[in-house]
């Protein structure tokens, strides 16, 4: 599996990656999991999505609410893509839902919330 983390904040993305990695190792039995961590969703590319099991898990706040707008891009090309928001606010909660977001998380990250979320992705 790989995993797409797109944040600007890249404190925050190494702190979601290094317990995203300690998370994992209980839930894959496989150490083929990759890990892209990109800052903007404009370096998102759709090309990304079709190589294989793939997770997008995107800060929703960027400039204006970026975040979903990627996550309608995506949506477009595929319903089964697991799509994770972690944010520092619930404000767009009800959106997400609306898209068929898998999981919302809230920073800052803890390793129970990313167990969870890889409970239901998973």
């Amino acid at each position: 599996m790989r995993f797409i983390i797109i944040d600007q904040n890249e404190e925050d993305s190494r702190q979601l990656l290094s317990i995203l990695k300690k998370q994992i190792s209980q839930f894959a039995g496989s150490d083929e999991t990759r890990y892209i961590c990109l800052t903007s969703p404009d370096e998102f590319s759709g090309n990304m999505l079709k190589e294989g099991d793939v997770c997008v898990i995107t800060e929703i706040c960027f400039s204006h609410t970026e975040g979903l707008d990627l996550a309608e891009r995506i949506r477009n090309i595929s319903e089964e893509i697991p799509i994770v928001f972690y944010s520092a606010t619930n404000d767009y909660a009800m959106q997400c839902y609306n898209l068929g977001i898998n999981y919302y998380m809230l920073k800052p990250v803890t390793e129970e919330n990313v167990h969870r979320m890889l409970e239901r992705i998973l």
